[in-house]
């Protein structure tokens, strides 16, 4: 693991929470949207605790990319939640019948990485940015090749989150071209 990933404090994450605490100003959060789908979802203090906490900076550890790097995709969750494609909707793994889990993807432009947006619905709270990993595209890739798989047994996959990968897929691909 890359020095400062784990609870020591860094001054990449102290910058980033920085940032994201800044965004909200005297507000206790803030409404972003997403361009592709026109969602909305708030994103207030504890997306930020979430967001830049050890765990979530870890899972990105884990699948290759820097604290550095992870930290500036969090401090970037505006644009890059703008720009995401909606990856996946489904049930609360905890069986909460008034909770959905949407995924969003985001060309994030290091090394095939893709900004793993998890926003978190309530039907009483609305939605809201739940937390962000940076993955590489292939892991998605496994993802798209299993809902078409899954699509075929089951009817009710939206086949615009098939597109949507694919979308993605064609941006990272894009970007890694220029860079």
């Amino acid at each position: 693991m890359a020095a400062g990933m784990g609870g020591q404090r860094s001054a990449a994450r102290d910058e980033a929470q920085g940032k994201l605490l800044g965004l909200l100003g005297q507000n206790s959060e803030i409404i972003l949207r997403n361009y592709n789908g026109g969602d909305d979802a708030r994103l207030s203090k504890s997306s930020i605790k979430k967001m830049t906490s050890p765990p979530s900076i870890q899972a990105s550890a884990r699948n290759g990319f820097t604290l550095e790097q992870y930290c500036g995709a969090a401090s970037d969750i505006v644009d890059l939640y703008k720009n995401a494609f909606k990856l996946a909707d489904s049930s609360d793994r905890n069986g909460h019948p008034d909770v959905r889990i949407q995924r969003y993807g985001a060309p994030f432009g290091v090394d095939d990485g893709v900004a793993y947006i998890t926003v978190k619905e309530s039907t009483v709270y609305g939605k809201k940015v739940h937390d962000i990993q940076l993955v590489k595209i292939g892991k998605l890739r496994g993802i798209s090749t299993a809902e078409r798989v899954t699509s075929l047994h089951k009817p009710s996959t939206p086949s615009f989150l098939i597109d949507n990968i694919r979308k993605l897929e064609s941006k990272v691909n894009t970007q890694d071209e220029k860079v």
